[in-house]
């Protein structure tokens, strides 16, 4: 997988998260705000772990269809029993790859490579 995917066993079903800039917009969607301001912000709507592992996987999930240009085949409700799921491992893994595919700083590999995983 690419430093912005990431493939979960929960409750038996795999779960496929891509964050790629679509995943980016729909965070900002389902925050009702720029997610880059938003993390920055005081008092910001990141106001519980819970809700936040739960909009990024709902992010991730949104663009891994996107990337696959496929029609989502669940809802928010079938996320938060997903996230509800989660151990606290697979919720650092999914916190990672979200941290590791959003950071600001490029290597010379992330730039002649990276162009693909975040379209």
């Amino acid at each position: 997988m690419s430093k912005n995917t990431l493939q979960l066993e929960i409750g038996g079903k795999t779960v496929k998260i891509r964050f790629n800039m679509g995943a980016m917009e729909h965070l900002g969607q389902i925050i009702g705000q720029d997610p880059i301001s938003a993390t920055k912000a005081p008092g910001n709507v990141f106001t519980s772990e819970f809700e936040n592992l739960k909009n990024m996987v709902y992010a991730g999930m949104l663009g891994e269809c996107d990337h696959n240009d496929a029609t989502p085949d669940f809802t928010e409700n079938d996320v938060i029993s997903i996230v509800r799921k989660m151990d606290k491992e697979q919720a650092a893994e999914v916190t990672a790859v979200f941290e590791r595919s959003y950071a600001g700083k490029k290597s010379d590999t992330a730039s002649k490579e990276g162009s693909q995983d975040t379209q």
